[in-house]
C-alpha cells in the first residue's frame, strides 16, 4: 500500500476498497464496513407523503462513454497475456473514455467486473439528491442505514427510481423535531 501525498487515511481506505470493487463506510460504532452495493429496496420516499425538502444535483462531467480496464494474466509458469475489458454507458453521447490499469493479475471476468463497477461508481457520482424526511426511522421503524436502497418518487423535479443511501445525517430541531437528511446516489 502506498500512501499518496496529502491523502487522509479514510481517502486511502476508500481508494483501496474501490480497487477491490467494494464500498467502504463507517458503522455506528466507529468501525469500517466493506460491502457490495445494497440491493434491497427498504422504503419509499414520496414528495406527497414523507419528503419535507429535496434538492438534486446532476453533473454529467463525472461520466464517460467507455470504461476500459487493462490488466495482465499469467504467472512464472504460464505465458503472460494482456487482459482487456470494457463497459459502455449509452447515456453518454460524447466519445469520452476512462482507462483503468489494474496492477494485479486478473482474468477477463475480473476485468469486466471492474469495468462495470467503475461505470456504476461514476454514474452514482454524477447524481446526488439531498432529501429531508421527518423522524430518524424509516417506515419499518428502523434507523435509516447507509448502503440501503429507497424508491424515490419526486415527480415535480422529474426523478423516479431506486437510489442508494450514501450518507445520513440525523438532526434535532426545535421547530420541526427529529429529522433525517439522506444523500441519495
Amino acid at each position: 500500500v502506498t500512501y499518496q501525498y496529502n491523502e487522509t487515511i479514510w481517502e486511502m481506505i476508500n481508494r483501496l476498497a474501490q480497487y477491490q470493487g467494494v464500498l467502504a463506510y463507517p458503522d455506528a460504532n466507529g468501525g469500517i464496513i466493506f460491502s457490495d452495493i445494497g440491493k434491497t429496496v427498504e422504503d419509499t420516499l414520496d414528495e406527497k407523503k414523507n419528503i419535507l425538502e429535496i434538492n438534486a444535483q446532476i453533473d454529467a462531467s463525472a461520466k464517460f462513454q467507455k470504461y476500459i480496464v487493462v490488466s495482465h494474466s499469467g504467472s512464472a509458469d504460464r505465458k503472460v497475456s494482456t487482459v482487456r475489458a470494457e463497459a459502455i454507458d449509452n447515456s453518454v453521447k460524447s466519445p469520452r473514455s476512462k482507462i483503468i490499469i489494474i496492477s494485479k493479475n486478473t482474468d477477463k471476468n475480473g476485468a469486466q467486473a471492474r469495468a462495470n463497477w467503475e461505470m456504476a461508481m461514476h454514474t452514482a457520482k454524477s447524481f446526488h439528491a439531498n432529501v429531508t424526511v421527518p423522524g430518524w426511522k424509516n417506515s419499518s421503524k428502523k434507523i435509516w442505514q447507509i448502503n440501503t436502497q429507497v424508491y424515490l418518487n419526486a415527480e415535480n423535479i422529474g426523478i423516479q427510481g431506486n437510489f442508494l443511501i450514501e450518507s445520513t445525517k440525523f438532526l434535532l430541531e426545535q421547530e420541526r423535531g427529529m429529522l433525517t437528511q439522506l444523500t441519495l446516489v
